[in-house]
């Protein structure tokens, strides 16, 4: 086999090159329409998969709005979580995965005589757990104002900007006397409206419990994270090994829902896109053997000049490649249009453009041209140049 020197392969090239273009402009028509039928599948594909990519991860975290995922209970319910435990514990959670981390003290406190339940958290942490709360009014801003459950403001007959005296009760180490003295006035700033055992609640923050109670254990921590129903399950039996006194719980009913509703949306663009990718490669694979069809003299001519069947094969396949990458990157710009525009009225919410989607769309549209070019590149190599020559 002869050696070429470096000065004949880049002669070799560049006649590559011309007879690459010279085919596309004679069959320009030919070369547009193959295009035209890659750059729309490329652009559902490149539509489907910005879906695929980033409507799962906004919806898992719209998912939140629902209430906490996990919730944290000292396994001697007695003894609760130790405050050096919770800090830990939260630490384990990824920053970018944590949506709330909220620590409820619970206690029985009377207005009137009358008992109600006290929960005292962080209510930053507990307003970005449970967005589904509805407060008619304000959130508290400081120790001495609270939220009041709608059932008990209709029980009591208190409006919001109102003023409650809460006094401290059971505690069997308490004296009757110390339970009688220890008073506390709160400002009223808003009404919680939930349809749930909230609403029979008084919320407050952890400071404001301070002023009536002795600092002690957490009862319970929700916990509000972005995840899979496995990530969640892993990351409870994480923490129980790390701290053996805490119990982990994951929320089984809204995890598994979640996570059916994701899995469905993902198997629907799936299917959807095999079917594109489908019907986009029997369209390239439709032309492409035209133009082996209309080719064939000119095929046979190369052959019967030397001209061997790897050279047909990088030429069909050349056409191919380039063909690819032209429709794929019309599709991404018009995929993300389209993507958007689905997110918008069938989700209600902005698409980020992802940037994997760009490798991913080229890759797409080089794989459905290449297997595309099999069969015709196949009937070229089987042209016989006597018979075609002879106009047989």
């Amino acid at each position: 086999m002869k050696v070429l020197s470096m000065k004949e392969k880049m002669a070799r090239a560049r006649l590559r090159r011309r007879m690459l273009f010279l085919s596309l402009l004679r069959g320009r028509s030919r070369f547009l329409s193959t295009l035209l039928a890659l750059a729309v599948g490329t652009t559902i594909l490149a539509g489907l998969l910005g879906l695929y990519l980033d409507i799962p991860r906004q919806l898992s975290r719209e998912f939140r709005s629902y209430g906490a995922n996990l919730v944290l209970l000292g396994q001697d319910l007695s003894r609760g979580i130790s405050r050096d435990v919770a800090a830990e514990a939260r630490k384990i959670i990824p920053a970018d995965r944590l949506v709330g981390f909220a620590p409820y003290l619970y206690e029985k406190v009377k207005i009137n005589e009358q008992p109600f339940t006290f929960a005292a958290t962080e209510l930053a942490e507990a307003r970005a757990n449970s967005p589904y709360w509805l407060v008619d009014g304000a959130w508290p801003e400081n120790e001495k104002e609270i939220l009041v459950g709608k059932e008990i403001a209709e029980q009591i007959g208190v409006s919001i900007g109102g003023r409650l005296i809460l006094s401290r009760t059971s505690g069997d180490s308490q004296s009757m006397d110390e339970r009688v003295n220890v008073q506390r006035e709160y400002k009223v700033t808003g009404l919680v409206l939930t349809g749930g055992k909230e609403e029979a609640m008084i919320f407050a923050s952890l400071e404001a419990h301070q002023r009536m109670f002795e600092a002690r254990p957490y009862d319970v921590i929700e916990v509000s994270m972005v995840g899979s129903e496995a990530e969640i399950d892993d990351l409870a039996a994480q923490m129980e090994t790390a701290f053996p006194g805490l119990e982990a719980r994951p929320a089984k009913r809204l995890t598994s829902s979640q996570d059916q509703v994701l899995n469905k949306l993902q198997t629907l663009v799936w299917v959807v896109s095999l079917i594109v990718i489908l019907l986009t490669t029997i369209s390239v694979t439709t032309t492409m053997l035209a133009a082996v069809t209309e080719r064939r003299r000119e095929i046979g001519l190369k052959k019967a000049l030397g001209a061997e069947n790897r050279e047909l094969i990088r030429e069909f396949m050349s056409e191919g490649i380039l063909l690819g990458l032209l429709g794929g990157t019309l599709g991404i710009g018009a995929g993300y249009i389209f993507a958007s525009r689905v997110a918008l009225s069938i989700f209600t919410r902005r698409l980020n453009f992802a940037w994997e989607l760009i490798p991913l769309t080229l890759i797409m549209a080089l794989v459905m041209t290449s297997l595309a070019c099999i069969f015709p590149v196949q009937k070229a190599t089987q042209v016989e140049p006597a018979l075609v020559l002879r106009g047989e």
